[in-house]
């Protein structure tokens, strides 16, 4: 079975005011008709305007919504048991009078009557990849869930702890440590695996100015579909190319008043939005393409690390640009080596071939961080 959603930011609605934003959500059908269902038609909405968590819709193709959850912070009392251990305390940021830690709670986590057992198990991944990014700048720690009997055993397979029975009839605390531990990213990269495809990576960025106007739709875990419309046909040529390569799905409409202007900025979009689509995740990182066509053989590195740095071997310095704007923007470092060639023309198609392929195997996800530093984070620059 294959999945293929993209997380859409309940906040994104409910700020562009879709008047058929309600009439959206009712649409909607848990697959147990539970309590998720009804939180999700009748207080998402409220408890966003309100700040009180943040709800992520798992949309398909046709605007369908196939699952989602929400995220908030809840401070959580820990049980004398727990909190006996030192090492357990240190790692949840237990304070050490009231016994109280701050967590992320997974509140809600529901899949439609129409999707399949492995969306919840994704949507989850998806859930604690948006917090170990949040984790950088807010601090905690804990993850939180709380759930009756049934699915104990279910968080338990997940790397979730129970910590406390509240009462007779009353759900179950279960905690999960961010730490650089193995287990939940292993269980992460089987789910995806079984499900036979990653989701959810995917951005939408606009760039308009007095020189261009250029929207670009960018899904990194795509099949290598394309829909440009550019007023410069081998620019047009160019991303077709690296969508093909990089298997991304890219949609882009680009116009602009000079062509230098309009692949520079044309440039800058597809970098902020391949920064964008990036999540928590942990990827190769690393990889290096050699590509020949005719006479021209180039080899392109790269490592997707927030280190942007280009050193680039093109003899078109329009497309010498291109790569060093992308670069910069997406934050990345990125060589192209020009090992031989005479036609400029093969000589920067072939770059764009490598580019492409290099970043298919450096987006792959991996079961491990190859960073000393733990996750290396991305952090997407306006580049003017």
């Amino acid at each position: 079975m294959s999945f293929l959603y993209s997380l859409l930011p309940l906040q994104q609605l409910v700020e562009e005011n879709r008047g058929d934003l309600q009439a959206f959500l009712d649409g909607y059908y848990d697959c147990v008709g539970s309590e998720q269902e009804s939180f999700l038609k009748s207080k998402a909405i409220m408890m966003e305007k309100k700040n009180i968590c943040r709800t992520y819709l798992a949309v398909d193709e046709e605007k369908r919504i196939l699952g989602y959850f929400s995220i908030g912070l809840r401070c959580i009392k820990i049980p004398e048991s727990d909190v006996g251990s030192k090492d357990f305390s240190k790692k949840m940021n237990v304070d050490p009078e009231t016994k109280v830690a701050q967590s992320y709670l997974i509140g809600q986590l529901s899949r439609s009557r129409t999707s399949s057992k492995g969306l919840g198990s994704m949507l989850m991944a998806d859930a604690i990849g948006l917090i170990r990014m949040a984790n950088h700048i807010v601090g905690c720690r804990l993850v939180r869930v709380d759930c009756d009997d049934t699915m104990t055993e279910y968080y338990s397979r997940h790397g979730f702890r129970k910590l406390k029975k509240n009462g007779v009839g009353e759900l179950n605390q279960m905690a999960y440590i961010l730490r650089n531990d193995r287990r939940f990213r292993e269980i992460v990269i089987s789910t995806y695996a079984r499900a036979g495809a990653m989701t959810g990576r995917s951005a939408k960025v606009e760039r308009k100015t007095r020189e261009t106007d250029i929207s670009v739709e960018l899904s990194i875990d795509g099949a290598g579909k394309f829909d440009v419309e550019c007023d410069i046909q081998f620019l047009k040529h160019m991303v077709e190319t690296l969508a093909r390569y990089a298997s991304f799905d890219i949609a882009m409409k680009a116009t602009g008043d000079n062509d230098h202007h309009l692949i520079e900025d044309a440039a800058i979009t597809i970098g902020k939005a391949m920064a964008q689509a990036m999540d928590g995740r942990p990827i190769e990182r690393m990889a290096t393409s050699t590509v020949v066509m005719d006479d021209a053989m180039v080899q392109v590195s790269l490592d997707l690390v927030d280190r942007p740095y280009a050193d680039i071997d093109c003899p078109d310095p329009l497309y010498l640009h291109f790569m060093r704007s992308f670069a910069m923007t997406a934050g990345i470092t990125l060589h192209v080596l020009v090992i031989r060639g005479f036609d400029d023309h093969h000589i920067v198609e072939a770059s764009f071939k490598a580019l492409g392929r290099a970043l298919k195997e450096a987006l792959k996800v991996a079961d491990r961080e190859l960073s000393t530093k733990d996750r290396p984070e991305v952090r997407v620059r306006d580049a003017g």
